[in-house]
């Protein structure tokens, strides 16, 4: 009880996982430096990783990778993911307005 293994799952994550958030001014500004930043990663890779700020945007490049993390593992943690996530669903709940052993609700009140 209150171990490790009462921890939700997370979700599990795949060998590499790009992330790219983008600040501009306007929309268009935003689209401009997409394409740009587009552009950064597929020249440098995995090795993208950037911080920048200019005068009408701005945008942060972040890459995590997991040499350990096949396509197959990915699978079987996705897998025991979601089948914690529907049990958790399923579980029942015990509603804390009503007394458990008595079946009554607040103030002695049976529902």
């Amino acid at each position: 009880m209150g171990g490790l293994d009462d921890m939700p799952m997370s979700p599990p994550r795949r060998a590499f996982e790009l992330t790219i958030k983008i600040g501009g001014d306007t929309w268009r500004d935003v689209l401009r430096d997409l394409l740009d930043t587009a552009r950064h990663v597929e020249q440098h890779g995995p090795q993208c990783n950037s911080v920048s700020g200019g005068y009408s945007t701005n945008h942060i490049v972040d890459v995590r990778v997991d040499p350990d993390m096949t396509h197959d593992r990915y699978v079987d943690q996705l897998e025991a993911y979601l089948a914690e996530q529907l049990a958790a669903e399923c579980a029942p709940t015990l509603d804390h307005a009503q007394s458990p052993d008595r079946g009554e609700g607040p103030e002695g009140v049976t529902p």
